[in-house]
């Protein structure tokens, strides 16, 4: 069985306003205190000898959604590190799991809501910038150009990130790019995360691969939403398993060897009619 190992750490971080480096301090070590006790209950069980192949943390769970440039300025890091970015790295490597980081990246005066994939083993494009923005971020983060295939554990694992769960394209191209497992750090209020749950569904069927969605636990500090969990995991054959609304740290198992019995029964991507498409989006981009 070729098996794949993904942890959603389901997190209630500290979300304020205004918030500065504290906060993001605190939030980073709130996830290594998480992560270490997951560490400690799993390592001494596993049969493969790696506890898990990749962490997955929310959208924003650092420093929060930013309201505006300045924040943004004080949060972003990039490629190279940051606050984030460099205690993740430490963490991932001293629990030999790979760990998806969300985090603005600051890049030539411009800012991405991104997430990328730190630590050992991982190859492939590692870093993404979330193509879809979120209409109250779309005045403060530059849209991404680029979709991105990691391999992880030797899966080839397609990195999206919240709002891009509810654009099929993105998910059919990582599909037919060879992803077998999409992940999408979110954080995103009760109304719309029932959305998602649906969503991740549809995506893991349609592309016949498996989706991990990982939401933030308490209250969104610029509109007061609740951030109730209900993370998702979905199978390629419709299966689901969603969290509760209390902060948890949960590692699933994925049997990779399931995408090729479900493909040779009814391969979805190989039926498509691509000719019969082809009106559907202009060369500009722009729906015809």
């Amino acid at each position: 069985m070729r098996s794949f190992t993904v942890t959603l750490v389901q997190m209630a971080p500290v979300l304020i306003k205004g918030m500065g480096l504290a906060e993001k301090v605190w939030n980073v070590e709130r996830a290594a205190e998480l992560l270490r006790a997951e560490w400690h209950t799993r390592v001494d069980r596993c049969v493969s000898g790696r506890w898990t192949d990749l962490v997955v943390l929310p959208e924003f769970i650092f420093d929060g959604p930013a309201s505006t440039i300045g924040s943004l300025a004080l949060s972003a890091e990039n490629v190279t590190g940051g606050p984030a970015v460099d205690a993740c790295t430490d963490l991932a490597h001293e629990l030999d799991a790979p760990i998806l980081v969300p985090v603005y990246l600051e890049e030539e005066g411009a800012f991405y809501n991104s997430c990328m994939v730190v630590g050992p083993g991982v190859s492939g494009e590692r870093v993404y910038r979330k193509m879809h923005t979120f209409p109250p971020e779309a005045a403060r983060v530059r849209r991404g150009g680029e979709f991105s295939l990691a391999v992880v554990g030797g899966a080839r694992v397609g990195l999206q990130i919240c709002y891009d769960l509810a654009f099929p394209e993105a998910a059919r191209v990582l599909r037919l790019r060879g992803a077998e497992v999409i992940v999408y750090p979110t954080m995103a209020p009760e109304w719309l995360m029932a959305r998602f749950q649906v969503l991740a569904a549809a995506r893991a069927i349609e592309n016949q691969v498996f989706v991990a969605v990982v939401n933030a636990v308490g209250e969104h500090p610029r509109t007061g939403e609740r951030l109730s969990g209900g993370s998702v995991v979905a199978w390629p054959d419709g299966r689901t398993l969603v969290l509760g609304k209390e902060e948890t740290v949960l590692t699933v198992a994925f049997d990779l060897d399931e995408l090729d019995t479900v493909r040779a029964g009814l391969d979805m991507t190989a039926d498509r009619v691509p000719a019969m498409y082809v009106g559907l989006v202009g060369v500009s981009g722009a729906v015809e």
